[in-house]
């Protein structure tokens, strides 16, 4: 195994806090994550800190985790919970905060984190809200100079510090399985915590690049965070408002120094091509390519806007673009906030597809709020009519299970029923097969379960871990739900509530939303 660094360590202090920073999966996946390398980087770069990283396949560490002053995770998918319950068994660690009586100090970030970290209460001692640039030094910094005190202490220190939420320094009350009051137990800490948000001017990139990772030798670019357009479902726009983008000298930067070393370079971004500079941006990368022999790839293009240097960029590398158009009915895109046509959708095509790309990822969605079975047959016959139009084209359609998420416009709406999803899933299935297009479909059970995670209050934690220690399969988890139900309910002085009111209710407006206290 070779890794590269793209930045040089600081000499230590000789008495530092050592954290440890965890991701749920294997070294293989975790080490093409940006976000998580970004904060090793920015952990591993402050003189004052001893970082480590924790892998679910890591076999040895400097020291024992139990010895660390604190362990974070990332948190990017629900069902990483599961992996995160794991990490703590392994290395001998309490899994409720509350059993934890010193360190080290547990917590977590990520894009679920800032969503709704309500379930996940149970088993952190604080959680990181928003954007996690800057904040690993300041909360290292905080721990340095209050770790003589007590652990409860140092929370309601911790807790000051903008974008921080301590779980057990607020009071949830209940009525009829629903949260009737959600307050904090002091003057000292915020009724509401303020989401952190990074100004972006400079942009990131993969600060360590590994030989032994799923997009091996790769380096990825953010170029842009966030999305200008405001599908209501949609998290890249809500939770990551406003809308920022690198500035075009860091770009270049970040360009020439991953290139000298990767073997691809990856763009990402919610629709990158919405940055105000993305020609220029591609041309300097189309200057460097014969020069330094990498490759790029693109993430995820504005079907409504075409791109001379999106298409040269492609046309000498893979030749292969990605684009959300999320459903193939105009009238359901209108509903939830998406001025696109079904001839956009054609004429960008046809831009892309006469410009030489031979392959073409399209995403959109099944079970959104307005959606009709007729909403599913305008998606097939759109689907159909692209492949018979553009005969030299391979398309592979991607359809995600809408879930109704927090901090957006849908986040009270309920999730349609199994037996609809399974009808129409059905349906393409079928007739994408009679027309040789190729789709990857959901997965309905995880779908389920990661809609119960998003839309859970704190409760939620009890459950988390009985599944956790029974090693539940996905596809029993409901199942299972009941049974924990009949077992606890009659012992709670807070009952649990039956997961179909999670998932399938609509929340009224004048219901508190578990997440509401974040700002």
């Amino acid at each position: 195994m070779k890794e590269i660094y793209l930045y040089k360590t600081p000499k230590k202090e000789d008495y530092t806090v050592s954290v440890g920073l965890a991701y749920p999966s294997t070294y293989f996946y975790g080490m093409s994550v940006l976000g998580f390398l970004s904060m090793f980087k920015e952990l591993d770069s402050c003189e004052f800190v001893s970082a480590q990283r924790i892998f679910t396949d890591t076999k040895t560490l400097a020291f024992d985790p139990k010895h660390f002053d604190m362990l974070g995770f990332s948190c990017v998918f629900e069902l990483d919970i599961l992996q995160i319950l794991k990490i703590l068994k392994k290395y001998g660690l309490e899994l409720s905060a509350q059993k934890r009586k010193n360190k080290p100090l547990i917590f977590a970030g990520g894009p679920v984190i800032t969503a709704n970290p309500e379930p996940f209460a149970e088993f952190f001692d604080f959680f990181i809200i928003g954007d996690g640039e800057g904040v690993s030094c300041e909360i290292a910094k905080v721990y340095k100079l209050n770790r003589h005190k007590n652990k409860n202490e140092i929370l309601k220190e911790l807790a000051k510090t903008e974008g921080i939420y301590v779980p057990s320094l607020y009071d949830v009350n209940y009525e009829d399985g629903l949260i009737s009051g959600f307050k904090p137990q002091s003057l000292e800490v915020p009724a509401k915590v303020q989401k952190r948000k990074a100004d972006l001017s400079e942009c990131l990139f993969s600060p360590v690049i590994s030989d032994k990772t799923f997009y091996n030798e790769t380096a990825f670019i953010e170029i842009a965070r966030g999305c200008p357009y405001e599908c209501k479902f949609c998290t890249a726009h809500y939770h990551n408002m406003p809308c920022r983008f690198a500035c075009l000298t860091s770009i270049k930067k970040a360009v020439k120094k991953t290139s000298r070393h990767a073997k691809k370079l990856v763009l990402i971004g919610a629709m990158i091509s919405e940055h105000p500079d993305f020609e220029e941006i591609c041309d300097c990368i189309l200057k460097l390519q014969p020069k330094r022999d990498f490759q790029v790839e693109l993430s995820s293009l504005n079907v409504k806007k075409v791109s001379q240097g999106a298409l040269r960029l492609v046309s000498y590398n893979n030749n292969e673009i990605s684009l959300a158009i999320e459903s193939g009915s105009e009238a359901l895109r209108r509903s939830f906030g998406k001025q696109l046509s079904n001839d956009d959708i054609f004429n960008t095509i046809g831009f892309y597809a006469q410009g030489g790309v031979k392959k073409i990822t399209l995403y959109s969605m099944i079970g959104l709020p307005d959606e009709t079975s007729g909403d599913i047959d305008e998606y097939i016959k759109l689907a159909v009519d692209l492949k018979n139009t553009f005969e030299g084209t391979a398309f592979t359609h991607i359809v995600s299970a809408f879930i109704p998420k927090p901090q957006t416009p849908y986040e009270r709406e309920p999730r349609k029923n199994n037996a609809y999803l399974k009808t129409e899933m059905e349906k393409i299935k079928t007739l994408f097969k009679e027309n040789d297009i190729g789709v990857k479909l959901p997965v309905l059970q995880n779908d389920a379960f990661n809609t119960l995670i998003s839309q859970g209050d704190r409760r939620l934690g009890q459950f988390i871990k009985h599944i956790f220690t029974k090693n539940t399969p996905i596809k029993d988890i409901f199942k299972e739900y009941k049974n924990f139900m009949r077992l606890k309910n009659s012992k709670l002085k807070q009952p649990l509530i039956h997961f179909s009111k999670y998932i399938y209710r609509t929340k009224d407006n004048d219901k508190i939303l578990p997440w509401g206290f974040i700002d």
